[in-house]
């Protein structure tokens, strides 16, 4: 592959990419960077010196083919002069739409070689590595479009989604907040076995959800609650599966696209991939959104769904919420990688770091990997950096593990704060809506609790109905055991 590039390493600024071939011409193996600057001379005698002469393929400039404008992060200062970037690479690599990746223009460890093309100074560097240029590593920083104060982020990665968005993002928050505080009462006064709460993490939760397509499923964890309600399942439903202990599950996966919530670690992303890989087979336009914790990163499951995915292309959605602990374990000691989505380049995937507090972030992020997943590109992988402001569940204390200051740090970056701020501020919300809706949310958490009042009605012969779809004689049985037991 060639590429021309406009490098500016003494301003530390974006670079540009100009233009690429991707012809997958045989033989190609050189990869040129080539500045746009008027004291640099460049041309084929350089891309003949790196390698590219044996095969007499034309000069550069005859081969390029005009693409749109890539942005590409320049991660090294490495001289005070406007130089020309030379890497060797492979012939195979191709550019996507800049919405879908984030392209590197340089990675660590350069030599600085002296152009034969030009007399006095260094003007080329060269790294022995492969240069990466289909982005498979995320950005440094969690990329944002609301800041912590409720502002627009300037020169934003994305756009922002819609006013529309941004409102039902905000509406679902609300409703979510208040389901979550809800859940966390009844299980105090001994209607639900256990709760893991999300509060603090409902800007990921929801805008995630949010982001699915009628078609998508949604492959939740224990503790997705907010996403699985705001799918549209029923909350009762919701809280009488494992939390109360009544069901396996207690609704039907089939109805909203939702799978059961998962309780083991990881074990959800390979059914996701499955049911990506075989929406594939089909013939099916199905992107599986999987969610995870941090703590699930850990576990082998999630490197063969990995795997999986990158090598069938799977249409699926890692959503990584990084919410600092692992129960009690922090990130630090899980892995030693700069961030949890830096781990997709292992996968071949193309990964996003986002902030998990911004809710139009974490919508933008989803849905662009939804639909970079529905055209047949693949796989992506996003974290999403957010944070647990409560315990892992009601049975843990979180403070032998975490300081207090640190959850108050995160209660200043509050996703619901933020987006009320931004929404305000452009006039798309007042202290009547506001009252509108909490007024909404405590009706409906005052239904939830009159519902979760009444002790469930349950039938021993369950055990039996639900096991195979023609009962074999063995658990006939024991069927008839356990009624003559009863009687």
């Amino acid at each position: 592959m060639l590429a021309n590039l406009h490098v500016d390493v003494r301003g530390h600024r974006p670079a540009e990419l100009a233009g690429i071939d991707d012809r997958r011409i045989a033989g190609d193996h050189a990869l040129a960077l080539q500045a746009f600057h008027s004291g640099i001379t460049t041309g084929t005698g350089d891309v003949y010196a790196l390698g590219q002469r044996p095969h007499r393929q034309p000069p550069l400039d005859l081969q390029l083919r005009q693409q749109p404008q890539i942005n590409v992060v320049e991660s090294d200062r490495l001289s005070s002069r406007t130089g020309r970037r030379v890497s060797f690479g492979s012939h195979n690599s191709r550019a996507y739409e800049p919405q879908f990746v984030f392209v590197y223009a340089c990675l660590p460890t350069l030599d600085v070689l002296r152009s034969h093309a030009q007399t006095g100074g260094y003007s080329s560097f060269r790294r022995s590595e492969r240069l990466v240029t289909t982005s498979l590593l995320p950005t440094e920083s969690p990329v944002a479009l609301i800041d912590a104060d409720g502002q627009p982020v300037p020169d934003a990665l994305w756009s922002m989604p819609s006013d529309e968005v941004l409102v039902a993002l905000h509406r679902a928050i609300v409703l979510a907040r208040r389901f979550d505080a809800q859940a966390t009462a009844l299980t105090k006064q001994g209607r639900l076995a256990v709760y893991p709460s999300a509060r603090g993490q409902e800007a990921s939760e929801i805008g995630a959800a949010l982001a699915l397509r009628p078609q998508d499923w949604l492959f939740p964890t224990y503790r997705d609650s907010m996403a699985v309600v705001a799918r549209g399942v029923d909350p009762v439903e919701v809280l009488t599966l494992l939390l109360r202990g009544d069901w396996h599950c207690g609704y039907d996966p089939y109805e909203h696209l939702v799978a059961p919530q998962c309780t083991p670690l990881a074990t959800n992303t390979l059914h996701a991939v499955g049911v990506g890989h075989a929406a594939t087979l089909k013939g099916e336009d199905t992107v599986a959104l999987v969610m995870l914790g941090d703590g699930a990163t850990s576990e082998g499951d999630t490197h063969e769904a990995l795997n999986f995915a990158g090598v069938w292309k799977a249409p699926v959605v890692f959503f990584v919420q990084n919410n600092g602990y692992a129960i009690s374990v922090p990130l630090a000691q899980q892995t030693a990688a700069p961030s949890l989505a830096a781990k997709g380049i292992g996968y071949g995937v193309p990964a996003m770091l986002i902030d998990g507090n911004d809710p139009a972030a974490v919508y933008r992020a989803v849905s662009v990997a939804i639909a970079r997943a529905a055209a047949g590109d693949g796989p992506t992988l996003i974290e999403a950096v957010t944070y647990r402001i409560e315990a892992h569940t009601n049975a843990d204390d979180a403070t032998r593990y975490r300081p207090a200051e640190e959850v108050r740090q995160w209660l200043a970056r509050d996703p619901l704060t933020r987006l009320t701020r931004y929404l305000t501020d452009r006039g798309l919300l007042d202290a009547d809506r506001i009252a509108a809706l909490d007024a909404e949310a405590e009706a409906e958490a005052a239904a939830l609790r009159q519902r979760m009042n009444v002790d469930a009605v349950l039938d021993p012969a369950d055990l039996f109905r639900y096991v195979y779809a023609e009962q074999t004689p063995e658990l006939r049985a024991q069927q008839q055991e356990l009624a003559e037991e009863s009687r």
